[in-house]
């Protein structure tokens, strides 16, 4: 492994060079070109599918000043091979506000990626971003205001995504609904099938040099990639006329993993509220007023109260998927904290044996999954790099497992008889602390007003 010294003297620079489109019938290709000094050059491409008619009208500086700035969330990918001190950027001008914008998401979006690399990214001047002087300012026209809603639903194959489309299913007609796939799971397609809405489909194709050099020595790690959807399905609101993006990230993103170099690292800084507002003001000082409007649909509730509403939900019980690890499979590969995690928020709400048939086994009767679930109940050093509950959610998820599995079970799996003496014996109030999750409501969201009132779970606004 190639240590950070040598590789950012070795790579002082890295160039955002250009961001190119072309619409040629029901497709939109889009290539950006990056180049981290001395020779490391690479081509990232995407592809939107199924364009509809009329879309040549759409003013190009419009359609160029999006496909721009998604340019720069896609840079990280290639930027961590060398976290080189310099980003110089050729391809669109930002404000000082906008600068400031891309290094605080470099700065908390790429925290895991500071901590797994032991990088100390708290030093003057990291990384800074420059932009040439003398790229010409866009004057974009502005864009009208909506006249009735169409409201984008990114779909990524798990629960919470299942939950924002079942309710705006139930709210409003389906003309005015669309999903919104990136390279799409098998999951995410049969749910997307599903809903019989119209879909937009985007194809994202990393440079495979990237790969290469990670097994040269170059480092990796995590992305912010929630900041790479919200850009890109800002791009299919703008060139299929939907207004609104309902994404479905839950209270529970905005806790972190691990505290490292004197700052909160938070596996999903992106899916997090602080995110949602700053993503929201920078896409309102590009586009204006009428910009788009994103925001998470599930932002008042923890995973537990998702659980509950999924459950709710059979038609979706069979198809959705949330383990990364077995994307390809389509399956659960119940080993992984991710795996864990969920079978721990349904257990709960779903019937034991169906919820074995939907995984594969009974999560609890596997006595190695404990050191996972220690980690999830914050009994180690840092919670899963993953998209996981919280602490305490997880502690009064743990408490209604033990409670429904001692309903069924003369004797508990071994899992939960073994964290109820260790862990649930030493807590208290867990009748009182369950039901304060399962009736939270977070007051700090951006849902628009009066749709709030579509979620179907019944809760206390507290």
């Amino acid at each position: 492994m190639k240590t950070l010294a040598t590789i950012r003297e070795q790579h002082p620079v890295m160039h955002y060079q250009k961001a190119e489109y072309e619409l040629s019938g029901t497709t939109m290709r889009i290539t950006f070109s990056y180049l981290i000094e001395p020779d490391l050059p690479f081509t990232h491409r995407l592809v939107f599918h199924d364009l509809p008619e009329g879309v040549t009208t759409i003013p190009a500086k419009l359609l160029q000043t999006a496909v721009n700035h998604l340019g720069l969330a896609e840079l990280f990918n290639y930027w961590k091979l060398t976290a080189s001190p310099v980003i110089h950027n050729h391809v669109v001008q930002l404000s000082d506000k906008q600068t400031q914008f891309w290094l605080e998401l470099l700065k908390h979006g790429m925290g895991e990626y500071f901590y797994v690399n032991d990088i100390d990214f708290t030093q003057p001047d990291f990384v800074q971003l420059i932009t040439d002087a003398d790229i010409p300012e866009t004057i974009l026209p502005p864009l009208p205001a909506p006249q009735n809603p169409k409201v984008l639903v990114p779909l990524g194959g798990g629960k919470d995504s299942v939950v924002t489309l079942a309710a705006f299913l139930e709210q409003l007609p389906t003309q005015q609904l669309g999903t919104f796939l990136v390279n799409p799971t098998q999951a995410a397609s049969d749910i997307a099938n599903q809903s019989e809405l119209h879909q937009i489909v985007v194809e994202r194709t990393l440079d495979e040099r990237l790969f290469a050099l990670n097994k040269q020595g170059y480092l990796n790690g995590h992305i912010p990639i929630s900041s790479v959807f919200a850009f890109s399905a800002l791009l299919g609101c703008l060139l299929h006329g939907y207004t609104h993006i309902a994404i479905s990230n839950e209270r529970s993103s905005n806790e972190g993993n691990v505290q490292f170099q004197g700052h909160e690292i938070n596996h999903q800084y992106s899916k997090s509220y602080a995110f949602e507002t700053a993503f929201r003001a920078y896409q309102q000082d590009i586009y204006g007023q009428h910009a788009p409007s994103y925001f998470s649909y599930l932002r008042p509730f923890y995973e537990l109260q998702i659980a509950e509403c999924f459950a709710g939900l059979p038609a979706y019980h069979q198809v959705f998927r949330s383990c990364n690890r077995g994307q390809k499979t389509n399956s659960w590969c119940g080993e992984c904290p991710k795996c864990l995690s969920a079978f721990l928020l349904l257990y709960p709400f779903i019937s034991e044996d169906k919820l074995v048939g939907y995984f594969g086994k009974n999560l609890f009767e596997d006595a190695s999954l404990y050191p996972l679930l220690l980690a999830l109940l914050g009994r180690d050093q840092a919670k899963p790099f993953e998209c996981v509950g919280t602490y305490e959610e997880s502690i009064a998820a743990l408490h209604l497992c033990v409670k429904q599995a001692r309903s069924v079970h003369t004797q508990l799996p071994i899992v939960l008889e073994r964290a109820s003496q260790e862990i649930l014996s030493q807590e208290t109030n867990l009748d009182e602390r369950a039901q304060a999750v399962l009736t939270a409501w977070n007051m700090e969201h951006h849902i628009p007003h009066g749709w709030e009132n579509w979620l179907s779970l019944e809760t206390n606004q507290s």
